[in-house]
């Protein structure tokens, strides 16, 4: 079994709001900011995944400023740019509809604008941002979304999407990095778990999902590929070093079994 530092069974423990190493090229950068699922005992984080050469990175989900600025950090001391941002579903950037939701996406916003950062959103869910929510940012922090199944900058991670589940979003994928065994970013189309102790995934709450019954359905469903040895969340710990025997039963958990409660 592999693990990333400060783990514990199969999962990494997370320390507070300090970036770690879960495996060799895959970075995680705890949010702690997001109120709810601290309260609830959940963790929230972002990823960051270097390029087979060594040159760059792409970030998972690294919106929030706390996130922006460990990004910085870690392509400064690295050497590194920043080539593109992956959003693993529209709640991610639905905040910016409020004003401290803005307040908080406004560093992310003109990182990536001013940096030339591509950011990829799957087209279902980047048609909602765009009338929903760029619509009402001020136009010098608008962004423009593009489509990330079969886009070149994944390949240059060793990354492809490889299932698209529209019951948590209309545009939520699951997104397959290659390296290391096979790790997938799951996003809210599941949750990690809790404790470093337990090896878990779960189905966000209902109310959050466009239609958990079509989740459910659609993990029932979903073919993964051979090689996954670990599930990284938006929301709950990751998961690495995970058995193909494993895999198989947190898929079949997935769909089968009720989702959490609450957050």
């Amino acid at each position: 079994m592999q693990s990333g530092s400060g783990a514990s069974g199969h999962h990494t423990a997370i320390a507070d709001s300090s970036p770690y190493n879960i495996c060799p090229g895959l970075v995680c950068i705890p949010h702690g900011d997001d109120r709810p699922a601290r309260e609830g005992g959940i963790t929230t984080q972002g990823y960051l995944v270097t390029s087979r050469d060594g040159t760059s990175v792409l970030g998972i989900d690294t919106v929030p400023a706390s996130v922006v600025d460990a990004v910085e950090q870690q392509c400064s001391a690295g050497g590194k740019t920043l080539k593109g941002v992956f959003i693993t579903h529209r709640h991610v950037m639905q905040s910016a509809k409020r004003p401290e939701g803005l307040h908080a996406q406004t560093r992310f916003r003109k990182y990536v604008r001013d940096n030339d950062v591509a950011v990829l959103v799957h087209d279902a869910d980047a048609a909602r941002l765009a009338n929903e929510v760029e619509a009402q940012v001020p136009e010098d922090l608008r962004l423009t979304f593009q489509e990330p199944s079969g886009h070149p900058l994944l390949k240059d991670f060793d990354m492809q999407v490889v299932a698209e589940l529209h019951g948590h979003t209309e545009g939520g994928t699951l997104l397959l990095w290659k390296a290391n065994g096979g790790i997938i970013f799951t996003g809210d189309c599941a949750m990690g778990a809790k404790t470093a102790e337990a090896v878990k995934l779960t189905r966000p709450p209902n109310f959050t999902s466009v239609s958990d019954d079509q989740l459910k359905q659609e993990w029932a469903d979903v073919t993964l590929p051979d090689e996954v040895s670990g599930f990284c969340s938006l929301h709950g710990r990751p998961s690495y070093g995970l058995s193909q025997q494993e895999v198989k039963e947190l898929r079949l958990h997935m769909g089968r079994h009720e989702p959490i409660t609450a957050i």
